[in-house]
């Protein structure tokens, strides 16, 4: 088996090991099993670990921020690492989003005019991936007004339509086309079912789970086949993170407008807390938009409240943590090493209490996703630094995900068959880690001896 089937293998695995822990009662289909999930109600919060803890007398956040929201984060993250694949980040989103706006502007003539009505349809898809279904619609209708003879706005505007809870609307975009055309661009419709759920719809986790499911793994199916392809993989990574959100967990991730959302209800209860002079809760809150800001690519945001943390609260060692591990997974050493020198007034960096273990898998896994240094499976000119960088993604997203199945296993209203599931589930993720891991340290040593050679030779 090739190295990149080999990774794909496990990242497939990996939603089939999730599915198993996390299926629901077949006899009670909208009610799931008692897991670690169960993350309604305040005693969960509780005692939690990590970023949950620090949101536990916030309702707002505690709706927003949830178990399955970070488990699918750590979800995405491993699968990325495993395919060695970057993930659309949302600094992703924000730059193509600003590229392609200045190329729409221009008056272009010919044939360089379809290519930007071609742009136009992605970057409305691309609104709908980052949760921003309005602009999306509205973007679509100008299409279809402008372009009548193209299907292509009208399709994927009515799916979105339907995922949003416009049936109508969305009947009302498909009228006039004929059943050949709508097969002959399915591809779009496909496109169109994609972005929705990655962006969150209502639909995708309540009415539309089996065509999402059936959606997702078609292009799995696709990409795999074109993985020597420019864009396989990417189409891969995104096929299993929009399949595991709707058929596994039913929950929306914490990504485009519900991060929006996460970031407007902290800083709301931060001005609160400021107001009151309660410091404690201020600066679980800024620890809390830290998190956020490095999930959404905004790192120069993430360590300005770290350091507003450390400044209020000497004491207090989670800033540091946290800035330390954020400016290593971005690669800013310089930041790092200032870090470093005031975390070590508090711990020893082999001995890391699990309270701060936590909170650091967690900023790890977003600052992953949004956008920090990450190998590429297809490059093999990335330096150590970056193949270092991304085997602690892999590792931290693994042991974030092998955290819930422990948690889950500790139920104890799962029956005998659901827990010896949930702990083969457990075990076959955990040998399917440790091997990529072992592929990863071979690899890492024979860069480390390469740049060590040049070095030498230099």
């Amino acid at each position: 088996m090739s190295p990149l089937l080999r990774r794909a293998t496990l990242a497939t695995a990996a939603v089939a090991v999730f599915s198993t822990t996390l299926e629901r009662d077949s006899s009670c289909p909208c009610r799931p099993l008692p897991t670690i999930f169960r993350s309604s109600s305040p005693p969960a919060y509780c005692n939690a670990p990590g970023h949950l803890g620090l949101a536990r007398d916030h309702r707002g956040l505690r709706a927003l921020l949830t178990p399955e929201a970070l488990f699918l984060d750590a979800t995405h993250a491993l699968a990325s690492g495993a395919l060695g694949h970057k993930p659309f980040s949302g600094e992703m989103i924000r730059q193509l989003r600003d590229d392609a706006r200045g190329i729409i502007a221009k008056d272009w003539p010919g044939p360089r005019a379809e290519e930007v009505e071609e742009l136009r349809l992605n970057l409305a898809l691309v609104d709908a991936e980052d949760g921003r279904f309005v602009d999306a619609l509205n973007a679509l209708d100008r299409l279809a007004d402008e372009r009548p003879s193209d299907p292509r706005p009208r399709i994927c505007a009515s799916v979105i339509c339907c995922f949003v809870g416009l049936p109508d609307e969305g009947e009302e975009f498909l009228e006039g086309i004929p059943d050949d055309i709508l097969q002959e661009y399915k591809v779009y419709h496909k496109r169109a079912v994609m972005a929705a759920a990655l962006g969150g719809a209502p639909g995708a986790i309540a009415g539309l789970e089996g065509l999402v499911a059936s959606m997702a793994f078609e292009s799995m199916n696709s990409a795999l086949e074109a993985k020597y392809l420019d864009g396989g993989i990417s189409k891969f990574t995104k096929a299993l993170q929009s399949a595991v959100r709707p058929v596994l967990l039913r929950a929306h991730p914490l990504s485009g407008e519900r991060l929006r959302d996460a970031r407007r209800a902290a800083e709301r209860d931060l001005a609160r807390a400021v107001e009151e002079g309660d410091g404690p809760a201020a600066a679980d809150l800024r620890l809390l938009l830290g998190l956020f800001a490095a999930r959404d690519g905004r790192f120069d945001d993430a360590l300005e409240l770290y350091a507003a943390v450390a400044r209020d609260d000497p004491a207090d060692p989670r800033p540091h943590a946290l800035g330390l591990i954020l400016c290593g997974v971005v690669g800013r050493w310089d930041e790092f090493r200032r870090w470093r020198a005031s975390y070590e007034r508090f711990v020893c960096l082999a001995h890391i209490p699990a309270e701060l273990l936590a909170l650091q898998d967690e900023v790890i896994v977003a600052a992953a996703l949004g956008g920090a240094l990450y190998e590429s499976a297809d490059d093999e000119s990335m330096p150590s630094s970056v193949k270092r960088l991304t085997r602690l993604v892999v590792y931290c997203a693994w042991r974030k995900a092998d955290a819930g199945m422990a948690a889950a296993l500790r139920e104890k209203q799962m029956t005998i068959v659901k827990t010896m599931q949930v702990q083969v589930a457990r075990v076959l993720l955990r040998a399917g880690t440790r091997s990529l891991l072992k592929e990863m340290d071979a690899k890492l040593l024979e860069k480390q001896q390469e740049e060590e050679d040049i070095y030498e030779e230099v």
